[in-house]
């Protein structure tokens, strides 16, 4: 298995053409990274995706400080300036022209309280007021000139269900309500004016968890849980879905669910062709871009990318109901 996968990531090279109109589902592979990576974060900027951070090595927690990015038009990766930290398990998050970096691990589970910045104009980091916990293996999602944190892992490894606000212009935190279930190795996606925080996991165990945070309440709400339990999953938007790919635990997941924000339902679709975990996905239009993440379980980073343009017409559709608010 290893080897095929190996021979396959030997193989990659430009970008065959892909039909953008929605209509077949299909994996198409993309330009290998430059560096092999997992646990890493990634935001897109205009016409550029930029990935930060990330495992570096098979066999040890070794982190890279090292930022690459990849020009969506011309199927190519670069560097620019790297960032002050040696960072893994840290997601990323874009705000007009700057790239957020927040939190993560420097070593082995020794979070962090940082916020970098990243002026993608000037190439050119700088920090902001620390985060008021240290976390890693948290999500984050920028919306309306905020960012927000939820879950991840205090210093001390464990499972939390914080939610933490950002004020870009103010520079300036603020808690927000808890999260129902407490995990890490979580996403979050933003669909309309809602962020949904899907997945994770307790000490080890998987969570089903879909709940929906409402940031001009403050308010969440349980939604139509996942039906495969997942952590560190490849998660992104098109539409009102949202895409769930990949992850791990008990073993390396394949699985691609598809959840419609507008009925609460959920749907399956093909498997991932190469399945990973420990990546952040971002969307391109009606395609979803994933840079790296291991196609093992456990450590085991790649420089594999690809992308995956979803059905626009819901398969094996499952209702369910609204789950409970506060």
């Amino acid at each position: 298995m290893i080897s095929a996968l190996l021979a396959l990531f030997a193989l990659q090279g430009q970008a065959p053409e892909v039909s953008t109109d929605g209509v077949n589902h299909s994996w198409q592979p993309l330009a290998p990274i430059r560096v092999q990576r997992m646990e890493s974060g990634t935001a897109r900027i205009g016409d550029f995706v930029y990935v930060v951070g990330g495992l570096t090595a098979p066999d040890t927690f070794r982190a890279t400080r090292l930022v690459e990015v990849y020009d969506i038009q011309r199927d190519q990766w670069s560097f620019v300036t790297s960032a002050p930290l040696r960072l893994h398990h840290v997601p990323a998050a874009a705000w007009e022209t700057n790239l957020y970096v927040v939190g993560g691990w420097t070593g082995f589970h020794d979070a962090r309280r940082r916020t970098f910045i990243y002026d993608t104009l000037n190439d050119a980091w700088s920090q902001g007021q620390l985060m008021p916990q240290k976390r890693a293996g948290h999500a984050m999602v920028a919306y309306q000139g905020k960012l927000y944190v939820f879950g991840g892992v205090d210093d001390y490894d464990n499972p939390q269900r914080s939610t933490f606000i950002y004020d870009i212009q103010a520079d300036q935190w603020t808690q927000g309500l808890d999260m129902f279930t407490p995990r890490d190795h979580v996403s979050a996606v933003l669909v309309g004016d809602f962020i949904y925080v899907l997945g994770g996991r307790v000490w080890g165990n998987n969570r089903a968890a879909n709940e929906r945070f409402d940031p001009a309440t403050g308010q969440w709400a349980s939604m139509a849980p996942m039906p495969t339990p997942r952590s560190a999953t490849v998660t992104a938007a098109v539409g009102n879905k949202i895409y769930v790919a990949g992850g791990e635990l008990p073993d390396l997941h394949d699985e691609v669910e598809v959840y419609d924000a507008t009925t609460n339902t959920w749907e399956t679709q093909d498997p991932m062709p190469i399945p990973r975990h420990g990546t952040q996905a971002v969307t391109l239009g009606n395609r979803i871009l994933i840079p790296g993440g291991a196609p093992i379980f456990g450590l085991g980073p790649s420089r594999h990318v690809d992308q995956f343009v979803p059905e626009r017409s819901p398969a094996n559709a499952r209702p369910a109901g609204e789950g409970a608010t506060r």
